[in-house]
C-alpha cells in the first residue's frame, strides 16, 4: 500500500515542477464570455478559415462551473468573489464578504502582502462588481461609491487595497482629489497615459480616470477619442507593475462583452472580443520578453455566461464580419465558461469549480512549494466495534485518500477522485476495542498535497453510552475533562461556571453520549446522572436535566435539582440512528443579572442493554375506519386504534393516487382532495427501528365537489399601450385549480385565456382609446365561481425626443465657448414649452452640469457653454432629459449629444 502512497506523492511532485521561479500573475476576465462568445470572436477576428484567438493557444484549456451551491445562476459580484477569494458565497450580490459580512482576503491583497505590485484594469466603472471583487469588501454590489473608496481609504472593517494600477471608468473630481492625497498620480486620457514618466512618479500608484461611467464601445468610439483602449491600458499597466522585481498581480476585465450580451447586441460584440484579444496580445508580448510562462502565470476565463449565445459551426465568414448567431436570454445563464491557462497541466480537459481559479493563483504566488490544501476538522465519528467514519474539510476543492494502519500494518484504504471540500470515508472490517492510526491526504488542482493524521479506538463489546465530546455550553466556561465522566462514583468532576450576561439568559450545557450498539438492537436505556448545583441567585434558580426526544424533536425533563438513575422509555425515542443520546442541564432563572451559578458534574453515563437487532415489524393497526366529512367537501376523516407496541414511531397513510405515503405520529388523519372521485386508503404502523407492518385492508370513499369557489377578490386592471394587465387575489379554497378570463365582445362574453393558473393575465393587441370589459372566475375540478368584473381603456403615451443637436463655436481672444442648437419634436411635430436639460463637457471633463432651456414655437432652443481658455479641444453638449407635461422622453434611437472641436 505504501507504493500507492508514494505514487500519489510522486504525481504531486510532477505537478510541482512547472511552477519554476513564480513571480507574476496576469488574469484576464471576459465578463459574460462563454465558449460561444469565444467562437464568435474567433470568426470575427480571423474568419472561419483562420486560426483561433491568441488566448485559445494557451497550453491548457478546461471549463469552469459558475453556479451557486444550490444550482442558482450567479451574478458578477458572487462569481467575481469566487475568482478573487476562492470563497463561494451562497447568495448573489456581495463583494468579497462572507455570510456574516466579514471581509474575505482577495488574491490581490494576498499578493500585496507578499511585496508584489498589484493592478486592476477594466472597461467598466472601477466601482463595478468584477473589479470590486478583487480590491473591495462590501455587502452589496450596488454600493459603487463605497467600492471605489475601498481601493484607497481604510475603514473599520479592512485596510485599503491600494492597487498600484487602477484603470477604468467612474471618473469624478472628488475621487481624483482623494486618490491624489493617497499618493496616486491621476491621468484622464490616452495622451497623458502614454506620455507619463512612470519612473518619475512620487509613488508607484497610478489612477486612470478615463470616462464618467463605463468606457466607450469599440464600435462607437470616434477617431479622436481621448479614452485609451483596453490594450493601451494593459501595455502601460504592465510597464509600471513590472518595475517591482518581487513580482506583480494584474486582473484585466473586458466588461463590455457582458453589457452587449445583456441587450443581445450582435454587431458590437465582435469589436469588443477583438479588443479583448488585442489586450491579451499586449500582455503576451510582455510575457514572452520577460521569461515566458516560467515567470508569469497567465489565465483567461469568465465570471459567467451572458445571453445564451449560440454560434453554429460550419459557417463561412470573412475576417471583420460577424457570423450568424442566436441569443436565448438577456440575462446570465448556468452554462460553464472556458478557462485557458499556462499552468497547471491538470486544467486540460477538466471541469473545475470557479473558486479553483483563486487556488491556482494562490499556489503560484506561494512559489515552488505551492499552498497545499489545509486539512480542517479532521475527526473520526460513528465509531462502532468494526467500523468508523473519518471526515475532514478543505477550503479548496481537493481529491482525497485515506489509509488506516494497525501499527505499521496497512489495514484498509479509500479514495475520492472528485475534487470536493467535504470529505467522508467509511472504514470497515476493523477489530473491536483496537487502536488504529488514520492518515489522510488531500490533493488540489495544481497537485499540491496536504496531509493529516488522527487516531481512533473501535468500540468494545461494552455498549454502555459515555460522553463523547466537550459539552456545548451557552454563557459559561468549562474546567475539567469529559474523559473523566465514565462510571458513577469515580470521584472526578467537570465544572461549568455560568457567565453573567445581563440579558436574562441562563446556563445551558448539552452533553452528547454515544453507544456502540446498533440502534435497532437497543432494548433498554438507564441514564445515570450525578451533579452538584450551586445557586448564587438567592434561591431564584433551579437546574433542570432533560433528554432530547429524537422522535418528537423536543427536550423531555427527567429531574430537577437532583441526580440519580432514570429509565428512558421507549429507549429508541432518545437514541438516534448513530447511537447518540443528548443530555441538557438548563438554568431556569430569567433575572436581569445572573450571579455566576456553578454546575459540577460528577458522572454522566447510560447503561445500555442490547439484544438481537429488532427486525420484527409491528402489528397491523386495528379499528381502521374512513368516511367523508359531513362538514367539509372533498375531505376524508381517517381514524384507527393506537398500536400496543411501546416502540411505535407513527403510521404511514396510503392513498391510491399518491406518489409517496404520508407519515403521522397520531392514530388519525384528515385528508383533503383536489377533485371529486373515489379514493382508496390504507394504514401501516412504523416502529422506532424503521420496521413497517403490513397494510390494513383498504377503504374506498367517494368524495364530492359540491361547492363552487368564491369569486376572485380585489380584481385590478392596469391599462397600457395596446394592452391591459389584470391581477387579483389568490382564492383561499384549497381545491381551486385556476381561473377563467373573459372579455365582452359583440354577442356576449368570450373566454380569452388558455387556463390561467396564476392570479394575473395580460391582454395585448388592443385598440388604444377603446374601453374593454372583463370578467374573471375561479374554477375547481368541476365548478366555476361567480365572476368579478372590471373595465379598462388602453392608451398610448405620447413621446417627446430630440431630433438634432448642432454645436457651433465662438471665440473671444484666447477664450472659446460653444452653443448647442437643439431641435425638439413631440410625436414628430415641433413643440413649444419643452424644457431641455443637459451637461457641457470639454475634453471629456465636466464643464457645466444641469444646463436648461425652454423651446420656442419652432421647437428650438439654444444653450451656451461657459468660456474655456484653450487653443484646442472638443466641446460636447449631452442631453440628459426633455420635460414636457403629458409626454415621455424617449432617448433611444434619437440624438442625445452633439460636439464641436476647436481648430476643425
Amino acid at each position: 500500500m505504501k507504493i500507492i502512497r508514494f505514487a500519489i506523492l510522486g504525481l504531486s511532485i510532477l505537478f510541482l515542477t512547472p511552477v519554476g521561479s513564480a513571480r507574476n500573475i496576469v488574469l484576464f476576465v471576459g465578463d459574460g464570455m462563454g465558449f460561444q462568445h469565444v467562437q464568435a470572436g474567433r470568426f470575427y477576428a480571423n474568419g472561419s478559415e483562420g486560426g483561433g484567438l491568441l488566448f485559445e493557444g494557451l497550453p491548457y484549456k478546461g471549463q469552469a462551473v459558475t453556479t451557486l451551491p444550490n444550482g442558482a445562476v450567479t451574478d458578477s459580484a458572487t462569481s467575481g468573489t469566487a475568482l478573487a477569494t476562492g470563497y463561494q458565497h451562497p447568495a448573489n450580490g456581495t463583494i468579497s464578504t462572507d455570510t456574516s459580512g466579514n471581509p474575505v482576503q482577495t488574491i490581490l491583497e494576498k499578493a500585496r502582502s507578499f511585496g508584489w505590485r498589484t493592478g486592476i484594469i477594466t472597461t467598466d466603472d472601477i466601482g463595478g462588481a468584477t473589479p470590486g471583487s478583487f480590491g473591495a469588501h462590501e455587502p452589496d454590489r450596488g454600493l459603487v461609491a463605497e467600492i471605489r473608496y475601498d481601493y484607497i481609504v481604510d475603514d473599520s472593517n479592512h485596510a485599503a487595497s491600494l492597487p498600484n494600477v487602477l484603470f477604468g471608468g467612474g471618473a469624478s473630481a472628488d475621487y481624483a482629489a482623494l486618490a491624489t492625497s493617497a499618493g496616486y498620480t491621476v491621468v484622464t486620457g490616452i495622451t497623458d497615459l502614454n506620455l507619463l514618466d512612470l519612473l518619475g512618479l512620487a509613488q508607484p500608484r497610478l489612477l486612470g480616470q478615463f470616462a464618467p461611467s463605463v468606457l466607450t464601445l469599440e464600435i462607437t468610439r470616434s477617431p479622436d477619442s481621448t479614452e485609451p483602449r483596453l490594450s493601451d491600458m494593459v501595455r502601460r499597466g504592465l510597464e509600471l507593475l513590472s518595475m517591482e522585481p518581487a513580482g506583480f498581480f494584474l486582473v484585466v476585465e473586458g466588461a463590455l462583452i457582458d453589457k452587449l450580451s445583456h441587450v443581445n447586441n450582435t454587431v458590437a460584440l465582435g469589436p469588443e472580443m477583438a479588443q479583448f484579444e488585442l489586450a491579451f496580445q499586449e500582455a503576451m508580448t510582455w510575457v514572452e520578453s520577460n521569461g515566458g510562462f516560467q515567470n508569469t502565470l497567465v489565465l483567461v476565463t469568465a465570471d459567467h455566461e451572458t445571453g445564451g449565445l449560440n454560434v453554429p459551426d460550419g459557417q463561412y465568414v470573412l475576417p471583420g464580419v460577424m457570423p450568424e448567431l442566436s441569443w436565448s436570454s438577456t440575462g446570465h445563464t448556468a452554462a460553464d465558461v472556458p478557462i485557458y491557462a499556462s499552468w497547471p497541466p491538470s486544467i486540460a480537459g477538466t471541469q473545475i469549480d470557479n473558486t479553483e481559479t483563486f487556488f491556482v493563483m494562490e499556489d503560484w504566488l506561494a512559489g515552488v512549494e505551492g499552498q497545499p490544501p489545509v486539512i480542517l476538522d479532521l475527526s473520526v465519528g460513528n465509531i462502532k466495534q468494526t467500523s468508523a467514519i473519518v471526515s475532514w474539510t478543505t477550503r479548496e476543492p481537493s481529491t482525497g485518500l485515506v489509509e488506516c494502519y494497525l501499527g505499521e500494518t496497512h489495514v484498509v484504504s479509500g479514495s475520492d477522485d472528485a475534487r470536493i471540500t467535504s470529505h467522508q470515508f467509511a472504514l470497515a472490517g476493523l477489530e473491536p476495542d483496537t487502536e488504529y492510526e488514520v492518515r489522510v491526504w488531500s490533493v488540489d488542482l495544481a497537485g499540491f498535497l496536504g496531509a493529516g493524521t488522527v487516531s481512533l479506538r473501535t468500540a468494545s463489546l461494552d455498549v454502555d453510552a459515555y460522553v463523547q465530546a466537550e459539552p456545548q455550553v451557552t454563557l459559561g466556561s468549562v474546567s475539567g475533562s469529559f474523559t473523566a465522566l465514565t462510571a458513577p462514583g469515580d470521584g472526578q468532576v467537570q465544572t461549568i461556571t455560568e457567565t453573567t450576561s445581563g440579558t436574562g439568559s441562563g446556563l445551558s450545557a448539552v452533553y452528547t453520549l454515544r453507544t456502540s450498539a446498533p440502534a435497532n438492537s437497543i432494548a433498554d436505556v438507564t441514564l445515570n446522572v450525578g451533579f452538584t448545583w450551586t445557586d448564587r441567585d438567592r434561591g431564584k434558580d433551579n437546574v433542570v436535566v432533560s433528554v432530547y426526544n429524537v422522535v418528537y424533536s423536543r427536550w423531555d425533563t427527567v429531574t430537577m435539582n437532583s441526580g440519580g438513575s432514570f429509565a428512558l422509555s421507549p429507549p429508541l425515542a432518545y437514541v438516534d440512528a448513530t447511537g447518540n443520546l443528548r443530555v441538557r442541564f438548563a438554568d431556569t432563572a430569567l433575572i436581569a443579572r445572573e450571579k455566576k451559578d456553578i454546575l459540577t458534574v460528577d458522572w454522566l453515563q447510560a447503561d445500555v442493554v442490547a439484544g438481537p437487532p429488532d427486525i420484527q415489524p409491528p402489528s397491523v393497526p386495528t379499528g381502521f375506519a374512513a368516511a367523508a366529512s359531513g362538514a367539509a367537501e372533498l375531505t376524508a376523516i381517517l381514524a384507527w386504534t393506537a398500536n400496543p407496541e411501546p416502540d411505535i414511531a407513527g403510521y404511514l397513510v396510503h392513498r391510491n393516487d399518491w406518489a409517496d405515503n404520508v407519515f403521522t405520529d397520531q392514530p388519525g388523519y384528515t385528508d383533503r382532495a383536489m377533485r371529486g372521485g373515489s379514493y382508496n386508503y390504507a394504514i401501516a404502523a412504523v416502529d422506532l427501528s424503521g420496521n413497517v407492518s403490513d397494510w390494513t385492508e383498504s377503504i374506498a370513499i367517494d368524495l364530492f365537489n359540491q361547492t363552487a369557489p368564491s369569486a376572485p377578490m380585489n380584481l385590478q386592471a392596469t391599462a397600457g399601450d395596446g394592452e391591459v394587465f389584470l391581477t387579483w387575489d389568490q382564492n383561499t379554497e384549497w381545491d381551486v385549480i385556476g381561473y377563467n378570463v373573459y372579455v365582452e365582445e359583440t354577442g356576449g362574453w368570450t373566454q380569452i385565456d388558455d387556463g390561467v393558473v396564476s392570479n394575473s393575465f395580460s391582454h395585448s393587441g388592443l385598440v388604444n382609446g377603446q374601453t374593454y370589459r372583463y370578467r374573471v372566475t375561479a374554477i375547481d375540478s368541476g365548478l366555476e365561481s361567480l365572476p368579478s368584473g372590471i373595465e379598462a381603456t388602453p392608451s398610448a403615451t405620447p413621446k417627446v425626443w430630440i431630433e438634432s443637436i448642432a454645436v457651433s463655436l465662438q471665440s473671444a481672444g484666447k477664450n472659446w465657448k460653444a452653443t448647442a442648437a437643439v431641435q425638439v419634436l413631440a410625436d414628430g411635430v415641433p413643440v413649444a414649452g419643452a424644457t431641455v436639460n443637459g451637461d457641457w463637457l470639454f475634453n471629456g471633463q465636466s464643464l457645466a452640469s444641469g444646463v436648461t432651456g425652454t423651446c420656442d414655437t419652432t421647437g428650438g432652443v439654444s444653450l451656451t457653454s461657459p468660456p474655456v481658455k484653450a487653443s484646442s479641444g472638443t466641446f460636447v453638449f449631452r442631453a440628459t432629459a426633455v420635460v414636457l407635461p403629458g409626454y415621455t422622453y424617449e432617448p433611444a434611437g434619437h440624438v442625445v449629444e452633439g460636439s464641436a472641436t476647436i481648430g476643425l
